[in-house]
C-alpha cells in the first residue's frame, strides 16, 4: 500500500493497513507515528520493520506535531521489506543569513520562514578567529543552546537540527560581528524544508 496523506495541525488521522514494514517515503515536516502501543518520532526517509515475535500492524495513527501547518506525508506499508535503490529524501533549501550585530546585540533567526516553512538545519562557522563569546539561545525560553569561545581559530562551526527560534548575542567585547569583512566573521546558513 503506497499513499499519500494530509493531516491537519494538531490532529492525528488514523489509517487501516495491515503489515510488518512502514517507510516514509516524504514528509513535510517531523511527525509522530503510533504503531501499536508504541509511538515514534519520523521524518522523511525513516521506516522500520516490526520485530519477528511481534504481530502484523493493523493501524497507523499519524500526529501532525504542528499547530499551523498542515502534515502531509507520502509512504509505503506492507507485509514485506521493499528496498530499492532509490530513497527520495525530503525537499529542502538552503539560505544564508546577513549577519550584522555590534557589541552586545542580539539577532533573531525564527524556526518558520515567511512562507511558513519548518528550517530544518541552522548551521553556524566562524570564517576567522575572535576573542569573547558568541551564544546562541533559544529565543522563546532563553537557554544557551550553543557557544563559540574565547580563542576559537577559523573553521570553527556547527550544525542543528532544529526548528526553534534562535538568537545569537554578540559577546566579543568590542569587535563588531558581521558575515563579511570584520573580525569576528561568521557564517549562518538555514536550511528549510520546501
Amino acid at each position: 500500500m503506497i499513499k499519500p496523506i494530509t493531516v491537519e495541525p494538531s490532529k492525528k488521522l488514523i489509517v487501516n493497513a495491515v503489515g510488518r514494514y512502514f517507510r516514509c517515503r516524504e514528509a513535510s515536516a517531523a511527525f509522530q507515528l503510533k504503531v501499536g502501543s508504541d509511538t515514534y518520532t519520523l521524518e522523511g526517509g525513516d521506516e522500520f520493520t516490526v520485530r519477528d515475535d511481534d504481530p502484523d500492524f493493523r493501524q497507523l495513527t499519524f500526529i501532525n506535531l504542528s499547530d499551523t501547518d498542515d502534515l502531509t506525508v507520502d509512504f509505503f506499508a506492507g507485509k514485506n521489506v521493499v528496498r530499492n535503490a532509490y530513497v527520495k529524501l525530503p525537499r529542502t533549501r538552503s539560505q544564508p543569513a546577513v549577519i550584522s550585530l555590534a557589541v552586545g546585540a542580539t539577532q533573531d533567526f525564527p524556526g518558520i520562514d515567511d512562507s511558513g516553512k519548518r528550517r530544518k538545519q541552522f548551521t553556524m562557522t566562524l570564517k576567522n578567529g575572535m576573542t569573547g563569546q558568541i551564544l546562541v539561545r533559544n529565543a522563546d525560553t532563553g537557554g544557551l543552546v550553543a557557544i563559540i569561545g574565547a580563542g576559537a581559530t577559523a573553521g570553527i562551526g556547527f550544525a542543528l537540527e532544529t526548528d526553534d527560534n534562535l538568537q545569537i548575542q554578540n559577546k566579543t567585547g568590542t569587535n563588531p560581528i558581521e558575515s563579511e569583512s570584520a573580525s569576528p566573521t561568521i557564517s549562518v546558513i538555514e536550511t528549510f524544508y520546501r
